[in-house]
């Protein structure tokens, strides 16, 4: 099994569209286009990463909304959404925090569309391992069980998102594209390739 992982820093980052949704737009085109030039175009998985602490507010719900129409219905299909920052959270907890994700109203229309579902992660706490607090055995069953259930989606997922080429891009992209040229963007969002046996 081959992994290819594209990491998009920035791709939500609140300081980038607080005041410009239009930067997301960017974004996204500058995604498409590293990844075509890099032959990266079909996607087993699309994982939406947030922070439990942080919380997702209304101008994350839109970046994620112009990400999932830029891109179609048929990525519904490859995608979920991972909670980070939950390693301390027990499954009652994790349970309610599921819950409350798929209930809220300004958030349902994108949990409709996380055919894969909503997952946990996290990594143990640097204050709890430097005083050796019993804490950090709960944190580090909970993040191998995150782990272990991350790990089975990946390989359970057979199917491909197929990344329609340039020449259709997205209506509401098309008076500003961009040409297939490197930008100084492009080198953080290299694919990273790990070679599982």
């Amino acid at each position: 099994m081959t992994l290819t992982a594209v990491d998009t820093p920035g791709l939500f980052d609140r300081r980038s569209y607080t005041h410009d949704m239009q930067l997301v737009d960017n974004e996204i085109d500058n995604i498409k286009n590293m990844c075509i030039r890099q032959g990266v175009t079909e996607f087993h998985l699309i994982c939406f990463c947030a922070s439990l602490e942080a919380g997702i507010n209304n101008q994350d719900l839109q970046a994620i909304e112009k990400f999932l129409d830029y891109f179609g219905l048929e990525l519904a299909q490859h995608l979920c959404m991972v909670i980070t920052r939950c390693e301390s959270k027990n499954e009652q907890q994790r349970e309610l925090i599921r819950a409350e994700i798929e209930r809220d109203t300004y958030f349902q229309s994108i949990t409709r569309r996380l055919n894969k579902g909503i997952y946990f992660s996290g990594a143990l706490k640097c204050d709890d391992w430097n005083r050796a607090n019993d804490a950090i055995l709960l944190q580090f069953y909970n993040i191998c069980e995150y782990r272990n259930k991350l790990i089975e989606l990946l390989e359970n997922s057979r199917t491909t998102f197929k990344m329609k080429p340039l020449i259709s891009e997205h209506k509401s992209s098309t008076s500003h594209s961009r040409p297939l040229v490197p930008t100084a963007d492009d080198q953080q969002l290299t694919p990273q390739h790990s070679h599982c046996p």
